[in-house]
């Protein structure tokens, strides 16, 4: 874990976007903001179970509309799941951007990425390096401990949200 933390995060500019229905192969555009908020699902989680529960980030996508942080959902599907991946995302219709990495590029760039799932969730700053490690949705102390860091990575407070809107 310390190695990751002192690792700096590279996002692969070769990621296939997904957004409502369209995917498209581009370099990533994130908002010109520094923080941007990590979930990584790796090849060895269930896909469409992850996909099934994007809806429960919704109050976090709405939460960095308002502040000063990107989201950014990164699928990494098992060769099995690629073909089926985007068709499920596209289906979904999800209004906010979803990545999927096709070549595992995030993985093979971030070595140090922790094996354990509740790991790969995290909260980068303007250079890269993890300040927040866990998902801020899985409970309020976490959600607390994120905006928490926020704020300090910011020098200002948050906009008021809570994530039981």
């Amino acid at each position: 874990m310390k190695t990751f933390l002192n690792q700096e995060i590279v996002i692969p500019d070769n990621l296939t976007t997904i957004h409502n229905r369209n995917d498209r192969r581009e370099t990533v555009l994130l908002r010109d903001r520094a923080n941007t908020m990590i979930i990584f699902h790796d090849s060895l989680e269930c896909s469409s179970c992850q996909i099934s529960h994007l809806q429960e980030l919704m109050p976090l996508y709405e939460f960095a509309d308002s502040s000063d942080v990107n989201i950014m959902v990164i699928f990494n599907p098992s060769e099995n799941d690629r073909t089926e991946i985007i068709p499920e995302l596209q289906m979904l219709n999800f209004p906010y951007p979803i990545y999927v990495d096709e070549t595992g590029a995030f993985l093979a760039r971030n070595g140090s990425l922790p094996e354990d799932k509740r790991f790969h969730s995290f909260l980068i700053d303007g250079d890269g390096r993890p300040v927040y490690v866990g998902n801020p949705m899985s409970s309020g102390r976490l959600w607390d401990v994120f905006r928490a860091t926020l704020d300090k990575l910011n020098d200002n407070p948050a906009p008021a949200g809570d994530i039981n809107k």
